[in-house]
């Protein structure tokens, strides 16, 4: 019985070694022929085509349809959006004259006169600032007037220095060379408040009041240096010229430039 029992043993390793054997080697046939199917592969010479081969006629048509199809959508959505744009900003021109403006007249002469000249015909505009002309400057002081500006009440403001046209005067008959005629009109404003706006609306205006106010006063001065003497004339163009060519000039003061934060 012993002896039995063991010719049975020995038959189920047997057996189990076997199947073994025959996995590994079923296992080690794939490999090989894994390894013999892609070496063949590789052996094939590669399929190049230009693009306009005809081996690839459809293909291409249909890389062409996709790319046009495309640029089309996004074109569409390009020029949609645009429109929007485009149409929210078309009108902003017109709105201008919500922006204020503020001009104080501490000269009471000539050249505060020449200013408010200029501004005059400008007021109810409806692409123009809507200015607005302090009489008694007594009631906003400097200090005042530039907080105006920086808790934007207004965009800007003009001050006609007081004094500038008695000042130029003196300048005249000593022959002042140190003359700053840019310390006539002061401006102050605030590009933070809004760049675009700034740059676009306020800025130009002001500098297209400022040079129509120098031309009104330039040829008021003209008749002025007419009743001066000649030698008085000789010295200003040697010693002074800018007092003849450029009495009155104007300084903008940015309280609150775009690179700085508010």
């Amino acid at each position: 019985m012993v002896h039995r029992h063991k010719e049975t043993e020995g038959t189920i390793h047997s057996s189990h070694a076997n199947r073994e054997l025959t996995k590994n080697s079923n296992k080690r046939q794939r490999e090989k022929s894994a390894i013999e199917s892609g070496l063949k592969y590789l052996g094939q010479p590669v399929s190049t085509h230009r693009f306009f081969d005809t081996a690839i006629q459809k293909e291409r048509f249909i890389f062409i349809k996709s790319i046009f199809f495309g640029i089309i959508f996004f074109s569409i959505i390009i020029i949609a959006n645009l429109s929007i744009y485009w149409g929210a900003i078309s009108g902003v021109g017109q709105y201008t004259q919500s922006l204020k403006g503020l001009v104080i007249d501490n000269d009471k002469g000539a050249v505060g006169s020449a200013v408010k000249q200029a501004i005059y015909p400008l007021t109810g505009l409806s692409h123009q600032l809507d200015w607005r002309i302090s009489e008694s400057p007594d009631s906003l002081s400097l200090e005042k007037a530039i907080q105006s500006v920086l808790n934007e009440e207004y965009w800007v403001v003009v001050i006609i220095s007081s004094g500038a046209s008695a000042k130029l005067n003196a300048a005249i008959a000593s022959v002042d060379s140190a003359y700053n005629a840019s310390s006539a009109i002061l401006i102050y404003c605030s590009e933070a408040r809004n760049e675009v706006g700034y740059a676009r609306y306020v800025l130009p205006q002001v500098q297209s009041v400022m040079k129509m106010s120098q031309k009104i006063f330039i040829d008021h001065h003209l008749r002025s240096l007419s009743s001066l003497p000649i030698s008085t004339l000789l010295r200003l163009l040697k010693d002074a010229p800018h007092i003849l060519y450029q009495p009155i000039d104007f300084e903008v003061r940015n309280l609150r430039p775009f690179d700085v934060p508010v």
